[in-house]
């Protein structure tokens, strides 16, 4: 996924060096790409999206101290980092990789993605993590077990709380995408939803509120996960579950890391530590394909954990 700023420049001439600048990217020409771009400049010196991916063809040609001049004036311009540029700077060594992926930049993306979400991630990238999360959750919890209270981080547009219909009380969503909270409204699956950051939202959360904690595919935009597991581990009742994925990283490598597919990915021994901080019990880790991404498939781990 990739976010478009919206609107235009306001200028005719930089407008359409913009549009034929991104369709030739698409195409590999990059070299093309950004001479367009950096022309265009000329006719709409203020307008983002152009220092944006002006800044992301000259890191693509690997030009990288054109990238970050270009990437920091984006910055200049857009502060709250709607596009993403720190992750481009991160993935170049030129900013912090825990705080490169702004709530903006999250936001931004989903709200824009929201409409065509489900066929878009389901029918086009094989998408089954909910499916396979309740399956792990079945399997860790007694047969016919019913969760009298759960909550979903990250509900995007309620597919997890979908694939457990029948088997939950109540279910409480947050999301940081307006949009797609709204989506999740409308299949009337929630007692509660809410917009906010799950760090923000968990803070705000009576101890022992839940027996179900779920987050699928969420952990991707999340790298430090220590807090959150602190957090998850307060709010659930004792025996509680916690299931989540993430993507798989090196275990020889980072305990998390960011990587090209703009995605955070964590070992599984930096995941059992979190746990064991957390005072959390590890019940399963379950190896999966989370998605397809350029025909690929994309490595993963469904894990459940137990408030003791």
């Amino acid at each position: 996924m990739s976010f478009h700023f919206g609107g235009t420049s306001g200028n005719i001439l930089a407008d359409r060096r913009y549009d034929m600048a991104l369709g030739l990217a698409e195409n590999g020409e990059l070299q093309a790409a950004a001479d367009l771009l950096a022309d265009s400049l000329a006719h709409a010196p203020s307008w983002p999206p152009i220092h944006f991916h002006l800044g992301d063809m000259y890191r693509r040609l690997g030009r990288a101290e054109e990238a970050e001049i270009a990437l920091r004036r984006y910055l200049a311009l857009d502060p709250a980092d709607h596009m993403g540029a720190g992750v481009k700077l991160s993935l170049m060594g030129l900013a912090a990789p825990d705080t490169a992926m702004s709530a903006a930049y999250v936001q931004s993306l989903f709200d824009q993605y929201a409409p065509y979400f489900e066929s878009a991630l389901v029918g086009k990238l094989a998408y089954k993590i909910p499916e396979f999360l309740a399956d792990a959750i079945f399997s860790a919890a007694e047969p016919g077990a019913r969760f009298s209270r759960a909550l979903d981080l990250g509900c995007g547009t309620g597919l997890a709380v979908a694939a457990l219909a029948g088997h939950i009380g109540a279910a409480d969503g947050v999301d940081i995408a307006p949009a797609m909270v709204e989506e999740a409204r409308r299949k009337k699956l929630y007692a509660r939803l809410e917009t906010a950051e799950i760090t923000d939202f968990l803070s705000r959360t009576q101890d022992s509120a839940y027996d179900l904690v779920l987050a699928a595919d969420v952990f991707v935009y999340v790298g430090p996960l220590e807090d959150i597991f602190g957090e998850v581990a307060r709010v659930l009742s004792p025996g509680g579950l916690f299931a989540f994925s993430v993507q798989s990283a090196d275990e020889t490598g980072a305990p998390w890391m960011l990587g090209e597919d703009h995605r955070y990915a964590h070992t599984l021994a930096y995941l059992n530590a979190c746990t064991a901080a957390a005072g959390l019990l590890p019940v399963s880790a379950t190896p999966c394909t989370l998605r397809q991404n350029a025909g690929h498939p994309v490595s993963g781990h469904l894990l459940v954990l137990r408030k003791g």
